[in-house]
């Protein structure tokens, strides 16, 4: 991609802690966070697809305040499930599986339980597994092992850094883009981790209208880019998805339960062709 350029990100140690020495989230941000701004980001036909490090680690503090410090036990699981329309059409093994960016309580534990979908083992991709299995209520890979039942990797790493090559049967990939460096290296990095045949399992927003300005209007929306840097355009996502036997594709409101209701989103799962298909 592009050299990503530098925005204006100028927030002290003393403006991002709050009083409890945890980032405030929502109603309690100082003004003076909001002198990030994302608008050199924006890219006319893509959206905003790559930020900075340092612009990721600053959303990476908030992401890790939200799941430790408060009582978010789901990250809308059953919601996600439903708009999947159940995942009904996966089949039944699921095999050596592998979730990009997991968070504390995952997307394949929904899956497993209700889909009711067998797998051979989990690895968990997160920047900041190890910090949730320490402090987040009720992780679903306490001591390490995924529902203290399935062989499980957990590996501290962004979607951008780990390179597997045609490792995995399934790879899970959901609410995930807007929370990355690099939109392009992270598909790229999952579709290289599928086998060939392999299930990918995908769901994130886009937007059309965003150009990396941040709504003054509201604390919620303002708090919110903040904490979602990533807001790629639909042709992006649609291209990137080109490479999968499409299985599965929803957009918007034909997703029941669609929790990203004033926002566009898609809901795909896809197969990576076989060789020689």
């Amino acid at each position: 991609g592009r050299p990503v350029p530098e925005c204006r990100q100028d927030v002290t140690e003393n403006c991002l802690l709050g009083q409890d020495g945890s980032p405030n989230w929502y109603h309690m941000f100082p003004d003076c966070v909001f002198q990030v701004s994302d608008e050199c980001f924006f890219h006319p036909s893509q959206g905003v697809a790559q930020i900075t490090e340092k612009r990721w680690l600053l959303s990476q503090r908030i992401e890790e305040s939200i799941w430790t410090d408060e009582d978010t036990r789901n990250d809308f699981c059953q919601e996600y499930h439903s708009s999947f329309r159940g995942y009904s059409v996966l089949p039944t093994n699921l095999g050596k599986v592998l979730e990009l960016g997991c968070g504390p309580y995952t997307q394949i534990h929904t899956i497993i339980e209700v889909a009711s979908a067998d797998v051979e083992s989990v690895t968990l991709v997160d920047p900041l597994v190890y910090e949730y299995m320490r402090g987040a209520p009720d992780c679903r890979y306490p001591r390490g092992k995924f529902m203290d039942t399935y062989k499980t990797v957990l590996i501290d790493s962004g979607a951008e850094d780990v390179r597997f090559r045609a490792e995995f049967d399934t790879v899970v990939m959901i609410n995930v883009i807007e929370h990355v460096r690099d939109v392009f290296l992270s598909l790229q990095n999952a579709y290289d981790a599928l086998k060939p045949g392999g299930i990918f399992i995908f769901a994130d927003p886009y937007s059309e209208s965003h150009n990396g300005t941040i709504d003054t209007t509201s604390t919620k929306t303002r708090a919110n880019y903040l904490l979602h840097p990533m807001a790629v355009k639909k042709r992006v996502l649609d291209i990137l998805l080109s490479k999968y036997d499409t299985m599965l594709r929803l957009y918007g409101w034909e997703a029941e339960g669609n929790i990203r209701r004033e926002e566009d989103a898609v809901w795909f799962i896809g197969r990576k062709p076989a060789l020689g298909g």
